[in-house]
């Protein structure tokens, strides 16, 4: 890469956006404006509150603080338009209707969609979506009605914003926000389960109205091997491939202890090398059609699958239940594999949020519910764009030569947008260089 290897990296982010949305000025725009005194167009607003997540600035102040008369006209160049304060974009956030940003969000999966862009990591024909929930703010008050509380063994009751999330997963690392509903059932925290799950019913809702057509496998963790899921997921025509922990329906354990010694053969076992760990064993083993006449799942026809690996270092275990047929050991490891992406919502959805710049826990606006809400639907329209450009094999491949990182590249890249000419010469020569994305 060159010696502004953040130039490259821009450019590649804005082939992306265009190749994959030539009209993305137009799909803004079609976004319900609520203003009555508009010294901003709606596209210039969004697009503020998208970069701001896109260079991983982590609040609203670090953006203003960036701006140079540089960065003024790259962007005009860029992006074809002005860069307003994050005050202003934060007033117009405030009274903007929530569901404005996640139609947007949904327009822009449908695109991606349609373009077939996340069929190659399908699993027997269906795609990945995990679903999991995850704090974002805490309060010592509580902040808004309805929202949910913990309360400590002292009896000192905090809250917190929390919100359920069903994202698609690929096995390169996507983790695509489809879809988020917010616990505001004024439930304690303290029961998990119980507040997960119902909004997981919320979610599943929307899910299914939304993308009423795609043919789903749904992955949980081990809240989730239950009636209400396994009816949810029979319902809407999903498939599932959900963690069973040890003491979860007690039933099927009992099942599985009795059928094991009688299907010796439903195991498979391979070794691996596996780069610094040396060498990696997996194995797997499963049963089909597991008879639960004695519990309440009889109406279901669970199958369970086994996956362990071991190196040198380490040993792990992790069991499912699905509904996908396990009747020989290629589809049993591909189910595994399915299984295993669960975490991906956790390491490429979450952590990255949190922990890579764009401070998911970060109150962007302290005191208004509506616009933190504008706010998290922001971040994961900028972090779609953003693995849109860093999952490219060119982008890997750059990174790989060049020995350096992914945060070292943004800040090279915001660098380049703060100091260095972009000529709209550079940015029609990388279009016509770049005819094809790669995945």
């Amino acid at each position: 890469m060159e010696r502004w290897a953040g130039k490259q990296f821009l450019l590649t982010m804005y082939v992306a956006l265009k190749r994959h949305y030539p009209n993305f000025q137009d799909l803004l725009d079609r976004i319900d404006d609520p203003r009555k005194r508009k010294g901003y167009q709606t596209c210039e607003l969004v697009m503020a509150g998208l970069v701001m997540f896109l260079l991983r600035r982590g609040s609203r102040n670090a953006m203003d603080t960036m701006w140079t008369s540089q960065l003024e006209r790259n962007y005009l160049h860029v992006f074809g338009m002005r860069l307003p304060l994050m005050d202003t974009v934060d007033k117009w956030l405030r009274v903007l209707p929530t569901g404005e940003l996640e139609s947007l969000k949904r327009s822009l999966v449908r695109v991606l969609l349609t373009k077939k862009v996340f069929d190659k990591y399908r699993v027997k024909g269906g795609y990945l979506v995990s679903v999991d929930g995850s704090g974002l703010y805490s309060y010592d008050y509580e902040p808004y009605p309805g929202c949910p509380y913990k309360t400590s063994s002292k009896g000192k009751r905090s809250w917190q914003c929390y919100v359920l999330e069903a994202k698609l997963v690929c096995g390169n690392g996507f983790s695509i926000s489809l879809g988020s509903c917010y616990l505001d059932n004024e439930q304690s925290l303290n029961n998990k389960q119980d507040c997960e799950q119902k909004a997981f019913l919320r979610l599943a809702a929307c899910l299914h109205k939304d993308y009423p057509r795609l043919p789903i496998i749904l992955l949980g963790d081990g809240l989730y091997p239950n009636q209400t899921v396994f009816d949810t997921c029979a319902n809407y025509g999903w498939h599932y491939i959900i963690t069973l922990k040890d003491g979860n329906l007690p039933s099927v354990w009992e099942e599985i202890k009795l059928l094991l010694p009688l299907h010796k053969g439903q195991r498979a076992q391979r070794t691996s090398r596996s780069g610094k760990q040396g060498w990696l064993e997996e194995s797997v083993c499963w049963l089909e059609g597991i008879d639960r006449s004695a519990d309440r799942h009889q109406s279901h026809r669970l199958n369970w699958l086994e996956y362990t690996k071991r190196t040198e270092q380490f040993s792990d275990r992790f069991c499912y239940v699905t509904d996908l047929s396990l009747d020989n050991q290629k589809t049993a490891w591909q189910t595994a594999f399915a299984g295993r992406l669960r975490w991906k919502i956790e390491n490429e959805g979450f952590n990255v949020q949190k922990n890579h710049g764009m401070a998911l826990a970060h109150k962007y606006s302290r005191h208004h519910q509506q616009a933190q809400a504008n706010y998290y639907q922001l971040m994961q329209i900028a972090h779609l764009i953003s693995q849109l450009t860093e999952r490219l094999k060119q982008v890997i491949q750059a990174i790989d030569d060049a020995k350096t990182t992914l945060k070292a590249l943004l800040q090279d890249m915001t660098a380049c947008l703060r100091l260095q000419p972009i000529s709209a010469q550079e940015l029609d020569h990388a279009l016509d260089k770049h005819q094809r994305l790669r995945y």
